[in-house]
């Protein structure tokens, strides 16, 4: 009898201490966090317990259905403009600060960076395990120092020549795929196929073929992994209570993401390992090979030769140098573990094809729907490149092209949101104070088309708008950021910026590009700006 009361006891307890950390987790802290927002004047979604607002962002997430265009961007712009460039929403029991307001934005990203790290449900994602995208403060620091080098504008211009290399390279497959230079084709599909063979070429020293079985593999285990992401990330928690979606659907998902983070580590350890024995059989040198000492050797290097963390506090406390030199010193001799070897050479293989992929994929979904600016475009490659060879020095002068980039990105951003959560307490802008745990929400892509920032027609592709540059085009840095901003600005910007504008020139003048009738506009506005339902462009071969 005695046991059967202690043992109602421990269930009891139990019980009481499992419904109370609900109470608290799940009712109590946002109540409390949304409490804390009302005071500072900033409204928001009603609370509604342990599932939010994530119907609603289901139901935008996933689209419709019906087989008709869904312009979700649209539909997004028209609830920020109902509730403001500041609000609260809730995500299961996660709170979070929607913050579509330049001068606050300068202070997260720029002022008081130190006071956020990336959201949970970022650092979450397994593949990019610690490395650059991932990490926070003394762990990401010397590895940004690290890859400043290789990114440098310099060393991106030295890469131009492959990328228009690739760019000739794709041309010769997609007539491969046209009848008599005339046909359709997914060019989100080509273009992932280019990027991909531009970074494999240029930073691990691959020749992928870009339409090669295994280029096609890992560019379809990554589409898999972000859509299985975007399950994980946007969903309601599968072990909360009235959640939409099931334990079992959750963990299936979780498997499924699993598997193919585990094939894209797979596949980047055997480039990685064949790496070394190359350069063992070199006597521990990087290849002589032009296309060597590139970013995987910076990667490799650091792991294989770099110092301690000790010699690193040794470095930190020196009196004789300056600041400038004690980074530059850090950086050479940031040693990396082997996990972050692998996330780092995963993050720059997979994000830098996909960033720029994404930015050619809607800057020629634009050209299609605007011919006379397609016109414009070919007309200015034409006139600096009228023998039809694209040089390397020509890049900087096809303004009218950087143009068109910069409107492309205003209107489809690679990333159209920024995450961040506060981990000290702070105010930024006049007096608006950030509490420990907030999770703030930068939404670049209504950002983009604010109508009190871009005008009546910042949902209309307008390239002439950044006739005078950036300033000249909204009036305040903070309001164009596709690519971030502060110290964690897209450490890739240089590269996708230079890698688009190469492509372009080398295609604009071969070929004519016409929407398919087969095109479904469903733009996806979670983890990466991406056409959900493909890119079917018509192709036209141009006579010269």
């Amino acid at each position: 009898m005695v046991v059967v009361w202690v043992l109602v006891w421990v269930l009891g307890g139990a019980v009481a201490v499992g419904v109370g950390w609900v109470v608290r987790e799940w009712i109590w802290t946002p109540l409390m966090l949304i409490a804390l927002c009302k005071s500072q004047g900033i409204q928001g979604f009603p609370f509604v317990p342990f599932v939010g607002q994530m119907p609603a962002i289901d139901e935008v997430l996933r689209g419709d259905r019906s087989g008709e265009d869904d312009d979700r961007l649209s539909a997004v712009s028209r609830c920020y403009r109902d509730h403001g460039s500041t609000f609260y929403f809730t995500v299961g029991r996660t709170v979070r600060l929607s913050i579509a307001d330049p001068p606050l934005i300068k202070d997260i990203l720029i002022a008081n960076s130190d006071s956020y790290s990336k959201p949970l449900h970022i650092r979450k994602l397994g593949i990019l395990g610690d490395g650059i995208f991932v990490s926070s403060g003394s762990t990401w620091s010397p590895q940004r120092e690290l890859f400043n080098g290789p990114f440098h504008t310099k060393e991106v211009k030295s890469k131009i020549p492959t990328m228009i290399e690739c760019a000739h390279s794709a041309v010769d497959r997609w007539l491969g795929e046209l009848h008599d230079g005339h046909g359709e084709l997914d060019m989100y599909q080509k273009f992932a196929e280019l990027t991909l063979d531009v970074i494999g070429r240029a930073a691990f020293g691959l020749e992928t073929g870009g339409a090669s079985e295994s280029a096609s593999a890992v560019i379809g285990s990554f589409n898999r992994y972000l859509l299985c992401c975007r399950e994980l990330v946007f969903g309601p928690p599968a072990a909360c209570p009235g959640s939409l979606y099931s334990i079992r659907r959750k963990y299936r998902v979780s498997k499924d993401a699993a598997a193919e983070a585990q094939w894209l580590r797979t596949y980047m350890g055997c480039i990685i390992s064949d790496r070394r024995k190359s350069h063992r059989k070199n006597g521990g040198a990087a290849d002589s090979d032009s296309t060597r000492h590139d970013l995987l050797d910076v990667v490799i290097g650091a792991v294989d030769n770099g110092h301690s963390e000790s010699e690193a506090k040794l470095l930190n406390e020196a009196h004789d140098l300056t600041i400038g030199d004690k980074r530059k010193r850090a950086a050479e001799m940031t040693r990396l573990t082997e996990k972050q070897l692998l996330a780092n050479s995963l993050t720059f293989l997979l994000a830098g094809h996909e960033t720029t992929a994404s930015v050619l994929t809607w800057t020629i979904y634009l050209l299609a729907k605007h011919p006379l600016w397609q016109e414009r475009a070919r007309a200015e490659i034409e006139e600096f490149c009228p023998d039809g060879v694209v040089e390397p020095q020509v890049l900087n002068h096809l303004k009218l092209l950087g143009m068109i980039l910069f409107e492309s990105l205003r209107l489809f951003p690679p990333v159209p949101l920024i995450g961040r959560t506060c981990t000290k307490e702070n105010k930024v802008g006049s007096n608006l104070l950030i509490p420990e745990g907030l999770e703030i929400v930068i939404p670049v892509a209504m950002l983009h088309r604010d109508r009190n920032i871009w005008g009546d027609n910042a949902d209309e592709f307008a390239p002439a708008r950044f006739g005078n540059g950036i300033s000249g085009a909204c009036g305040n840095p903070l309001a164009f950021i596709p690519f971030g901003a502060g110290p964690r600005t897209c450490i890739g910007q240089t590269l996708a910026l230079s890698e688009a504008k190469a492509v372009l020139a080398v295609i604009l003048p071969l070929f004519r590009f016409k929407l398919s009738t087969t095109y479904r506009h469903s733009p996806d506005v979670s983890l990466t700006m991406m056409p959900e339902f493909g890119m079917p462009v018509v192709l036209e071969k141009l006579e010269k």
